[in-house]
């Protein structure tokens, strides 16, 4: 007969690997928030992006866009490679895509000219594309709890900002707006999320850091 002191133990055991399975499933989601693409797997080349940019702004205007021949050209020479590439990817046009970069980080806006809508990516060193417009409730049960009764329409409404923390790990912050079910629609909630990359520039973690 097992004694009390002994399945003491044994629960505790369990309740530790419990919990050590769910810490490294919590992980494991946040990694697969990145998106690799062979494309982008060392980050994006700068250099070749502002020769492919300045090109692709010497096409005349055709309505709300540039004249698709003259885009199309200019996408088929070498150093518009991967930027055509990364158009793809997005499965929109390059010239509706805007990158800088931050600290070799690619941080990359896609501007919409029908509606002025924008979406915010992020591309690290390591060729981890990650999309900004991330539910809050995807990282945080508190706030999936309060807003439970909502069908939030989640955006990112400005660029990351980026800092280095005391430890060493880059952390671009981002402002999300949860609206009423559509685009729209009035805003419910504002949020600010934490994308970590550790001193391997390798995701860590993504946390809800505010919202009202």
């Amino acid at each position: 007969m097992i004694s009390y002191a002994r399945l003491t133990v044994i629960l505790n055991g369990v309740v530790l690997l419990v919990c050590l399975f769910f810490m490294k499933a919590v992980s494991a989601g946040e990694t697969n928030l990145c998106e690799y693409h062979h494309a982008l797997k060392h980050g994006f080349d700068m250099t070749a992006y502002r020769h492919c940019e300045t090109a692709i702004k010497s096409c005349p205007s055709a309505g709300l866009f540039l004249d698709k021949k003259c885009v199309s050209a200019q996408l088929s020479k070498q150093f518009c490679q991967q930027l055509s590439s990364l158009a793809e990817i997005l499965k929109v046009d390059a010239e509706m895509i805007l990158i800088k970069s931050t600290d070799h980080y690619a941080m990359i806006s896609v501007h919409y000219p029908a509606d002025g809508a924008l979406q915010y990516y992020l591309l690290s060193p390591k060729g981890c594309l990650l999309n900004t417009s991330l539910d809050p409730s995807t990282v945080d049960n508190t706030f999936k709890h309060h807003y439970a009764k909502h069908d939030l329409y989640i955006e990112a409404n400005k660029p990351p900002s980026y800092e280095v923390l005391p430890d060493g790990q880059k952390r671009f912050i981002v402002n999300i707006e949860g609206r009423d079910s559509c685009r729209a629609c009035a805003v419910v909630v504002t949020a600010k999320l934490g994308f970590n990359f550790n001193t391997s520039d390798e995701l860590d973690k993504v946390s809800l850091i505010s919202y009202r």
